[in-house]
């Protein structure tokens, strides 16, 4: 996100010294955060996080997480199935949700200590 605004901020400067190449230009100029989305097809939602790297190896690591706590019942207290993988669903959904809140933390937090300078107007 550093860097696709950083992008937005060169294109708006090369907009600024010659107003002529920006309909050449593909992505926005400005450095919002919604801009800078919007500029590459996607949209501010609840399922954004889940569309990067992080997002990914989240799903992975609470699949894993999920699958390693029910075999683990299993062996250790010998429940049945599906109690165990009413166990492993319900410890994929926590560790999923955990994991989400902590890179959606720290996602706002990197956002806030970036300064917007060129913002869109809609």
């Amino acid at each position: 996100m550093i860097n696709a605004r950083a992008m937005a901020r060169i294109r708006h400067y090369f907009v600024e010294r010659a107003p002529a190449v920006q309909p050449y230009l593909m992505h926005s100029i400005h450095d919002d955060y919604g801009a800078v989305l919007s500029g590459f097809g996607f949209q501010a939602s609840i399922m954004q996080s889940f569309m990067t790297t992080a997002g990914m190896i989240n799903i992975v690591n609470g699949v894993l997480a999920g699958v390693f706590a029910g075999l683990a019942i299993k062996a250790v207290f010998g429940f049945t199935l599906t109690s165990c993988s009413i166990a492993g669903v319900s410890i994929f959904v926590v560790t999923v949700a955990l994991w989400r809140w902590y890179q959606v933390q720290t996602w706002t937090k990197a956002e806030r200590n970036l300064t917007v300078r060129f913002p869109s107007h809609s």
